[in-house]
């Protein structure tokens, strides 16, 4: 999606691109496939600079950057828990992540990306990733 959207594609179709199955009987290429367009779509400067129509709401192209960094992040840490494995996240990392996705959180619920959004139920002390895993509709 992210490189549809680099392209010039529009909110329609990045949903469309979300939607549609392309893993086929290969998972594992279909996603190399997808890192490398991707890679390949914001080795230009200029589309950090670009406007483009993301399904959650338009955005800089830098502001994209910053999202898939999120989503894949915390998909490393989905992957972590289903397999068993160590589930700690970089914590410079999950910093960055929740300074750029903290805009959403009035509204990040209803994007449908992101289960419910924040439980409201966290402890105020509790740690970053946790509170970035919760905000992004994981429960720890």
């Amino acid at each position: 999606m992210a490189a549809a959207l680099l392209g010039g594609a529009s909110r329609e179709d990045a949903v469309a691109v979300l939607t549609a199955s392309t893993s086929g009987d290969e998972p594992l290429l279909a996603v190399q496939d997808s890192l490398r367009a991707q890679a390949t779509a914001f080795a230009d400067p200029a589309v950090l600079e670009m406007n483009v129509h993301h399904p959650a709401m338009d955005m800089p192209g830098a502001q994209l950057l910053g999202f898939r960094v999120g989503d894949l992040l915390v998909h490393s840490w989905d992957l972590a828990r289903a397999i068993g494995a160590d589930e700690s996240l970089d914590p410079e990392v999950v910093a960055v992540v929740a300074t750029n996705i903290e805009p959403m959180r009035p509204f990040i619920g209803q994007v449908g990306m992101f289960g419910e959004g924040p439980s409201g139920t966290l402890d105020e002390n509790a740690d970053a990733q946790t509170a970035l895993l919760d905000l992004m509709g994981r429960r720890p």
